[in-house]
């Protein structure tokens, strides 16, 4: 539904301030997206993936999510190339080895197998590219902060008419034990902005034998 779109973006301007200084960490750990191909999983209404072919127009983005609702608002903001599908699934849409970066944004905790989510993504990064990942810490002070959050996610879910599925969340090291176990290398792990958040890096290593 239109609604449940608009009400998703909304959390965007009632905390304007703080998304502004967490966008801006987001695009310093990027760096220069030109020229490169950027996948966002679980993209919702692409508000980072707009951001950043805005920001950086030579960006060929993709934006991947299970709402054709969500998709259909973000491609109003910004050029992108859409496909309804879920993370786990995205092997079956895509060419191996293909981007240089996927995002995640708040979307991990989502996933009814998180381990596939991240098989998948890492099939479709080419080596040497980087997944950039913002997830909450369940360890973290300020986690217990997010169950209302998780309510607002309930309420999203009935205004789609989607079925809900409370998120399941990591610990940082739990988050970089699973990507060590997946393959990933040079993962780095540090707090973003608002308490619980993490910013996450991980890169598909370009041989085996290096990771």
């Amino acid at each position: 539904m239109a609604l449940a779109a608009w009400l998703y973006d909304l959390h965007e301007h009632l905390f304007r301030k703080e998304a502004s200084r967490e966008r801006a960490e987001l695009l310093a750990l990027l760096g220069d997206t030109n020229h490169k191909k950027l996948l966002e999983a679980g993209a919702g209404t692409c508000r980072f993936s707009a951001f950043i072919k805005n920001n950086f127009p030579g960006t060929e983005i993709y934006a991947a999510d299970i709402s054709r609702e969500h998709l259909a608002a973000g491609a109003k903001k910004a050029d992108l190339k859409t496909i309804i599908c879920p993370t786990e699934e995205l092997p079956q849409k895509l060419p191996p080895n293909f981007f240089d970066i996927v995002l995640m944004i708040d979307t991990l905790h989502h996933h009814a197998d998180r381990i596939r989510a991240l098989e998948s993504v890492y099939e479709i990064l080419k080596p040497g590219g980087m997944l950039v990942m913002r997830e909450v810490d369940r360890d973290a002070s300020g986690f217990f902060g997010y169950k209302l959050i998780d309510k607002t996610d309930l309420i999203f879910s009935v205004l789609q008419g989607s079925a809900y599925r409370a998120p399941q969340y990591f610990s940082a090291a739990e988050l970089k034990a699973l990507l060590n176990l997946i393959g990933f290398s040079g993962i780095e792990l540090r707090p973003l902005g608002r308490k619980a958040w993490l910013l996450c890096k991980a890169i598909k290593p370009i041989s085996k034998l290096t990771s």
